[in-house]
Parts: C-alpha cells; sequence; structure tokens
C-alpha cells in the first residue's frame, strides 16, 4: 500500500479517536440534550473542521466562578452600605413571585423611585448621553459590546478622554470580539488620558480558545451614580444613520433612581471579572435618591453560574401574564423552555405577539428563526415583519404593567452564552408608553399569516429547518 494511502488512514483513526473523545466529553459534562447533540453533528459529520469548530465555540467553560465568594462578599459589603431597597410586597400581584425568584436566582433587589426616560433611535439617546457625559463631575463607567472606529465612535472616545483630562475617573469595558475590526490605535489615546481602558475576554487564537463564544453583550453607560442608560444601542453611527435596510430600530433606556445601584453592582462585578481588583472607594457608591415612581429590578446573566436567570425570569413573566405578551427581537431562536411557555400562553388566550425584522445582519440566524414562527403560528400567536428597516430591539411589555427592556434577545446565544442585561420595570405608565411605542412599530410591520407561511417554497423550507439543528450553536 503506498505511503500516502497509510498517512490518510493514520490521520482518519486519529480523526476519529479525537471526535470519539470529544463526544464523550460532551455526554460526560451532562448539557442541555439539543445541544450536545448538535455538537456531535458538527463533529461526525463536518470532517476535520468540525474538530476546530469545536476548540474555538464548544468547549464548556460555565462551571467556572465568574466572581470568588470572598470577592463577592467584599463588594456585597460596600453594596449594601448604601441605598434602600423595597421588598416584592411593592408590587402587585402576581408579580410578587417574579421578584423574589429575581432576588432569589440573581441578587437583584427591586428598587423604587427610578424615573425612565426610553429611546427608540440612536440621535436622541447618544445627544442625551454626550449632555450627560458633559456634566460629569466624579467618574464615568462606560461597558459596551462594540465601539465602532467611525464618526460617532470617535466622538465618543475624543468626549471620554476630554473627561479623563479634566480629573475625571472614566472606565471603559469592551469586549473584545465586538471590537474585533476596532484598531488598537483607537483606543491608544483613552490609555494615554488616564482612561482605564479594559478588553474583555480577549480572544488568542494561537490557544484554540473556546472564550470566542462568551461575549460580553452588555451596554451600558453609568454617570456619577446619577444617571445611566442601558438597552440595545452600542456606539456607532449605524445608530443614528441606519444601514442599507432602512432605519436602525432600537430600544434604550436612561435611568435616574436607586435602581443604578443594581447596574454599578454588574460593572463591579464585571470588572473583577476581568482584572480581579474591587474598588476600595465609597464615593464609587453613592446614596441615590428617588427620582420618579418606577419599581424597577435590574438583572445580570452570564454563561458562568448554576441558574440561567434572564431565562427563568422571563418564563416566570410569560407563563403569569394575563392579557398579552408583546416580544420585540432581531433574532428568534428560543430555548423548547421558551417556545413551550410562549404557546402555552397563546393557547389560554393571551394575545401574544412576536415582532421581528423582515431582513437581518445574521443570515444562518435569521434562517433558523424562521423555523420556528410555523410553531407559534399554529398556537394562535401573532407574528410580525418589521418593514421601515433593521428591528433590533429587546422589548418585552406585559399586561400593561411589566417592561423588560435590555440587551437580550430571544435566542439561545443571550440565554445560555452571553453576557447580558436587562431591566424589568413594574410600573403601568411606563408599561402603556411602551405599549404605544410597540402598537406604533407594528404600523410599519406586515403580519404573516399560517396560510401565507405554508405557501413558502419548499427549499426555504429546508433550509429554516436544516439550519435550525444549529440553533443552539448559532
Amino acid at each position: 500500500m503506498p505511503i500516502n494511502d497509510w498517512l490518510y488512514y493514520i490521520f482518519q483513526t486519529l480523526y476519529l479517536i479525537t471526535a470519539i473523545g470529544m463526544v464523550g466529553v460532551l455526554i460526560s459534562e451532562n448539557r442541555n440534550p439539543v445541544k450536545s447533540l448538535a455538537w456531535i453533528i458538527v463533529l461526525l459529520f463536518i470532517p476535520f473542521v468540525g474538530v476546530i469548530i469545536y476548540l474555538f465555540f464548544g468547549q464548556d467553560f460555565t462551571r467556572q466562578r465568574m466572581i470568588t465568594k470572598r470577592g463577592m462578599r467584599q463588594l456585597e459589603h460596600l453594596l449594601h452600605k448604601h441605598g434602600a431597597t423595597s421588598n416584592a410586597d411593592a408590587v402587585r400581584e402576581p408579580y410578587k413571585e417574579l421578584v423574589t425568584l429575581l432576588n432569589r436566582n440573581n441578587n437583584a433587589p427591586l428598587y423604587e423611585g427610578n424615573q425612565i426616560k426610553p429611546y427608540t433611535g440612536g440621535e436622541s439617546k447618544l445627544q442625551d448621553m454626550i449632555s450627560e457625559i458633559e456634566k460629569a463631575q466624579h467618574y464615568i463607567w462606560v461597558e459596551y459590546y462594540i465601539i465602532e472606529n467611525d464618526n460617532f465612535g470617535r466622538t465618543f472616545r475624543d468626549l471620554l478622554i476630554k473627561k479623563a483630562k479634566e480629573g475625571i475617573a472614566v472606565k471603559f469595558i469592551y469586549d473584545d470580539v465586538g471590537c474585533w475590526k476596532v484598531p488598537a490605535s483607537f483606543f491608544q489615546p483613552l490609555k494615554d488620558a488616564g482612561v482605564e481602558v479594559i478588553r474583555f475576554l480577549p480572544v488568542k487564537f494561537q490557544i484554540l480558545t473556546s472564550k470566542v463564544n462568551y461575549r460580553n453583550h452588555r451596554k451600558m453607560l453609568i454617570i456619577d451614580g446619577k444617571t445611566a442608560f442601558m438597552g440595545g444601542m452600542n456606539i456607532a453611527d449605524r445608530y443614528i444613520n441606519g444601514n442599507g435596510n432602512g432605519v436602525w430600530r432600537d430600544t434604550d433606556i436612561r435611568i435616574e433612581g436607586p435602581a443604578i445601584l443594581s447596574l454599578q453592582r454588574q460593572y463591579l462585578i464585571d470588572r473583577y471579572f476581568a482584572i480581579k481588583e474591587i474598588p476600595s472607594k465609597p464615593d464609587y457608591l453613592p446614596t441615590i435618591d428617588n427620582a420618579g415612581k418606577s419599581l424597577m429590578q435590574i438583572v445580570g446573566d452570564g454563561p458562568f453560574g448554576l441558574f440561567h436567570p434572564l431565562l427563568q425570569g422571563y418564563l416566570k413573566a410569560f407563563l403569569i401574564a394575563k392579557k398579552y405578551i408583546y416580544i420585540q427581537s432581531p433574532y428568534f431562536l428560543p430555548t423548547g423552555s421558551l417556545l413551550l411557555a410562549l404557546r402555552t400562553a397563546a393557547m389560554s388566550g393571551v394575545d401574544v405577539r412576536i415582532m421581528l425584522p423582515r431582513k437581518s445582519d445574521v443570515v444562518l440566524a435569521h434562517h433558523a428563526s424562521r423555523s420556528y414562527i410555523r410553531e407559534v403560528l399554529n398556537a394562535g400567536v401573532k407574528v410580525y415583519f418589521y418593514d421601515a428597516g433593521f428591528l433590533h430591539s429587546k422589548l418585552v411589555i406585559i399586561d400593561d404593567y411589566l417592561t423588560i427592556v435590555g440587551s437580550t434577545n430571544m435566542d439561545f446565544r443571550s440565554f445560555e452564552h452571553n453576557f447580558e442585561i436587562s431591566s424589568f420595570i413594574y410600573d403601568e405608565q411606563e408599561a402603556k408608553r411602551f405599549n404605544s411605542i410597540y402598537l406604533e412599530d407594528q404600523k410599519q410591520s406586515t403580519r404573516i399569516t399560517a396560510s401565507y407561511w405554508r405557501k413558502r417554497p419548499l427549499k426555504k423550507r429546508f433550509v429554516n429547518s436544516l439550519l435550525r439543528l444549529f440553533s443552539p450553536l448559532l
């Protein structure tokens, strides 16, 4: 037998042994069976490339602790010295159970006395951000998945540099993968001005790390503990100018009031995770006065932990809904439990509506998400495709009382892989305001009926169903 054939068979045997070994590790880790099966398909049916993909994206680091017990005790000691919280009795039934759940699974206290301002487009939000940064007197904390090296990105950066030179303590966390295309030269002037610049979970390809799969998807800005911004918008021109598909429709909020303490807590946890340091200055955590009437819980989630608090929170919220559930999400790749909860709510008579972009910025996720639409339509869920541009909003409104807004998409990645943050707002006035925003967006959308959806070409349906097999990995 020629030596080339021998080498081929040896290589094939080694690959098979490696793939089987990885399958054994997958099975022993007791992961979600659906996700495990998806990875087994990748390993066994995509020779060679499958192993590389698994090494980059498939390894499970979720058993690691994001912050040590000692570090958390130190952090909680700082936090509990400041601000007053209210208990679950402050909200109406049946939301008390939701408040208790989020407090237990995420240590997310309920804060009263908050004021909310919503944003549905980038221009007004980014103008307000600049205005508030200009007024900063003590510190500015920035944490974003993406900051682009474009006009607004440079304007934002230069303003932080200016404030740092004025003596303001500026800290900046950015995600390494989200900012892959941003050159190091973009961040160097920040460092030169004394800004603490932290690259979150840096990826080094030479060691083939799966940490590329765990990304900090949070978007938040905290100024002096008095004003904060959070939601779905990154720092980029497209949130002002749109993209090739029209406007870039997103949702953010400005917060004033004690709930900012929860954002500060999450920022300090992320900072500790990145550089293993807890600040000693208590002036970073001032007492925050009431600014309004809204009750809020701010919930951070990530891959490192025993629970998935945001997934649990969404499930609980969907199952206690009585009248309606309105959802906006750029991607719809629901876990089995979420899909069941939505179908159960719709079949129980709850008016469930899901608004998705007609065109997406992620092709594979877009096609896979289409495979779920038939199931929810058959259960009575109303599905709308947003036509005015790209819908990037992550918004849920329930029963004119609960509003959920943040960075969390309705997909596996947000609930199981990414570092996310969302606010649960218990306020009738705010819910009605977001309800009106939703209904305005609905006017620029097309409702998709079950009969229309059944008539799609067979080729499209097959591609959607094929890519659904990989939806836990997208």
